[in-house]
This record gives structure tokens, C-alpha cells and sequence, in this order.
């Protein structure tokens, strides 16, 4: 009866969670047309770049701590890593800030990147926020809190939208794009600190620097394997816009960016939901010695029933819809998605499972092929630059994200068939 009503529970919280967040995204989507003309692709262009220095920064400010959250049995040793991961994103936005400001000056005096300069200081703030947003989220989903969290993905895309179309009202540029954005993550982590001073203040009284110090020790492979394997990551992910705004123009990135605001996003939006109720069953499920390949593999099917038909329809219909939704000058975008799609439907598959190899303890290896993997794709890319033709560099790109991730996919399977033999042998 037990396990019934914790299987209820679970599926109860998938849908809440993949429930608030395909609305949240269904918000920017709906109102993607008028975005895109209010906002010329090379505004697109620049914001692209802006997300991806962001999205590289932020991954790294808490030395991925984080993802430790999860592990701990006890709840004491839980809150210290959160306290941790705080400590640490403040200390490395001051350093991101001092690193702006020099930048900054760099880049004005000898007229180095004028896309981006002038979006500089916004840098350190935009990063901070979501290094906190990171540590409270997962020690929101390790209390198994996802209602606040799916109330606060709904509130914020709506923030974001309005202010991005009244800011484009007023002819911002891509200033309003970066500004929306930001006012966005702000409006999502306060009700989440609310949340967490309320309900678990009781835990702030027992802190003790010396347990935060035992922690940091403890979870040490997490900074010293995982932040280079994140960094590499994120590297992988948000290098194209910047690649492609650089070798090709703000133009085709702007374009690009459009595909991945529209598909790419609402993809990974759905695997981050996806994991946040995983990662802790997946976590359960292994110290509990039960059957994780079984789980694994009845998730696949629901995943690939789901997604399979709405992404073959896409892959037909790509361009025609880009050009009728978004307007004549985004048609382009929609080829990019077809060139793309392979790689986009294979990341909802892989990605809700990537908390594995953290679970048993081969991150290590998880890092090689993910330094791998941003090889096989930089060198699509030089390919499609040398010969000047993005379709050539984003079917290279799409082909190398297919190879690694059905490696990952079937690697993540037999190390969860792994587990169950050696729970079924202690057993």
C-alpha cells in the first residue's frame, strides 16, 4: 500500500511539474509573433549571445554543490551544501563583477565586441540569481515542494513576456529582450526564498561553519570533476549562437535563436521538470536496491509515445509554420529546426537521465564524453565555417549531438541494469 501511494505521489508530481511547465512555456510561444515583430533577428542575435555567456557563467558559480543536495539521508547535512552553494555563488559574482568592470573598460577603449559590451555589468547579477535559484530549487525538490515551484515557472513567464513587449514597444532592442529575461528569474526566486525562510528556518539554527567546511570536503568530486564536466557542457550548448553570430552574422544567430527559444527551450524546460521529480526517485529507487532500469526504460516508451508524432510533423511542416507564425523573415528558422531535430528529440530522451552517473559515482567518466562531445561539435562547426555554410555546420553539429547522446541513453541503461544485478546479488 506504501509503495502504491508513493508511485501516486510521483506521477502526481510529473504532472504538476511538466503540467506548469509546458504552460509557462506556452506563454512566450503564444505571444512569440508579436515578439518577432516587434524585434529584428540580429536583437535576437544579441540576446543569444547574452543568454549563452550567462548560462556558462551560472553553471559554474556554485561549483555544481548543488546537485550534492539530493544525496545527503540527513536533512542536517542537506541544509549545510545549500548554505554552501549560497556562499560560494556570492564569492564568484564578486569576482564575475571585477571581471566585468576591467572587461568593460577593455572593450570600450579598443572597440572589442560592441554587440555585447554595453550588456557587461548585467552579467554578474543575472548569474547570481540563478546560482541561488539552483541551490533553493533542489533543495525544494529534495522536500518534494513542487507546487510553489510550478506556481512560480507559471508567474514568471508571464513577467517575462509582459515586460519584453512593452520594453519592444518602446523600441529597446535587445535591451528589452535582456531586461524581461531578468525581471523574469527575479519574480521566480523571491516566493522560493519566501518559501524556504518559512518553512525550514528551523534548520538555520544549527548551522555550523565547521559541518559547511565537512561538507565541501565530503562532496569534493563535485567541484573538482563536475564543474569542469558543467563547464564543458555548457560549453557544448551555447557556443553555436556565439559561433555562428561571429563567423556567420547577428542575423543567422538571431535566427537561430528563434529555433531554440521556440523548440530547443520548451525541450529542455520539460527534461529539467522531468528530472527535478527523477533525480530524487532515481536516487530512492538505487539506495533502496530497486529495480531502476525497469523505471527507466517504462519512461522512455511514455517519452517517445508523447513526443514521436508532434516532432515528425514538425520536421515536415518546419518552415511553412515559422513563415505564417513569425512572419516571412524568420522562414529560415524553420530549416534550421529541421537541421536540428534529430538532435532536439534525442536530448528530451537522454537528458531527464543524466543524474545517473552522479548517483553511482562515475562522473568521471560522464566528463570524457562530454569533452568528447564538444569536440565532435566544434569541429562540425570549423567544417561548416572553412566552407562558409551554416546548414553544413548545423547538420554536423545535429549528427555528432545524435552519436553522443544514443551513446549516453544506452550507457545510462546498463548502469541502471548494473545497479539492479548488484541489488538482486546482495539481496
Amino acid at each position: 500500500m506504501k509503495a502504491f501511494s508513493q508511485k501516486s505521489q510521483f506521477f502526481q508530481n510529473i504532472v504538476l511539474i511538466l503540467g506548469s511547465s509546458s504552460f509557462a512555456q506556452f506563454i512566450p510561444i503564444i505571444f512569440s509573433p508579436i515578439l518577432t515583430r516587434i524585434y529584428t533577428p540580429e536583437n535576437f542575435g544579441i540576446f543569444g549571445i547574452y543568454v549563452a555567456i550567462v548560462s556558462i557563467l551560472s553553471v559554474v558559480i556554485s561549483f555544481r554543490y548543488e546537485l550534492a543536495i539530493l544525496l545527503p539521508k540527513d536533512e542536517t547535512n542537506a541544509i549545510h551544501i545549500l548554505v554552501l552553494t549560497q556562499i560560494i555563488s556570492a564569492v564568484n559574482t564578486l569576482f564575475y563583477l571585477a571581471l566585468a568592470i576591467i572587461l568593460s573598460k577593455i572593450f570600450e577603449r579598443y572597440d572589442l565586441f560592441p554587440n555585447i559590451s554595453e550588456y557587461l555589468l548585467f552579467l554578474p547579477l543575472n548569474a547570481f540569481i540563478l546560482g541561488i535559484t539552483q541551490g533553493i530549487t533542489f533543495w525544494l525538490n529534495r522536500k518534494q515542494r513542487f507546487k510553489i515551484q510550478a506556481v512560480s515557472k507559471v508567474v514568471q513567464s508571464a513577467l517575462t513576456v509582459t515586460v519584453t513587449l512593452i520594453l519592444g514597444y518602446f523600441k529597446f532592442g535587445a535591451r528589452g529582450l535582456i531586461l524581461g529575461w531578468l525581471s523574469g528569474q527575479i519574480l521566480f526566486i523571491i516566493p522560493l526564498v519566501i518559501n524556504l525562510l518559512i518553512e525550514d528556518k528551523y534548520h538555520f539554527g544549527a548551522l555550523k561553519l565547521k559541518q559547511i567546511l565537512y561538507m565541501a570536503k565530503t562532496y569534493k568530486n563535485f567541484p573538482k570533476i563536475n564543474t569542469i564536466h558543467a563547464l564543458v557542457t555548457s560549453f557544448t550548448v551555447n557556443l553555436p549562437v556565439i559561433i555562428i553570430e561571429k563567423f556567420f552574422s547577428p542575423y543567422a544567430a538571431g535566427l537561430y535563436m528563434l529555433c531554440i527559444r521556440v523548440v530547443y527551450t520548451p525541450i529542455s524546460l520539460i527534461s529539467t521538470s522531468l528530472s527535478q521529480v527523477i533525480n530524487p526517485y532515481l536516487a530512492k529507487l538505487y539506495n533502496a536496491k530497486e529495480n531502476v532500469h525497469e523505471f527507466m526504460k517504462r519512461l522512455i516508451k511514455k517519452l517517445l509515445f508523447f513526443s514521436g508524432a508532434p516532432f515528425i510533423l514538425m520536421i515536415f511542416f518546419a518552415t511553412l509554420l515559422f513563415r505564417i507564425i513569425f512572419g516571412n523573415v524568420w522562414t529560415e528558422a524553420g530549416k534550421y529546426f529541421q537541421l536540428l531535430s534529430p538532435f532536439f528529440f534525442m536530448s528530451l530522451l537522454t537528458s531527464p537521465f543524466s543524474f545517473i552517473p552522479m548517483i553511482v559515482n562515475l562522473q568521471k567518466k560522464a566528463f570524457y564524453i562530454e569533452l568528447i562531445y564538444l569536440v565532435l561539435r566544434l569541429c562540425g562547426f570549423f567544417i561548416g565555417i572553412y566552407f562558409m555554410n551554416i546548414e553544413i555546420a548545423l547538420i554536423l553539429y545535429s549528427i555528432s549531438g545524435v552519436m553522443v547522446l544514443s551513446y549516453n541513453l544506452n550507457w545510462y541503461l546498463n548502469l541502471a541494469k548494473g545497479a539492479r544485478q548488484e541489488s538482486t546479488v546482495l539481496s
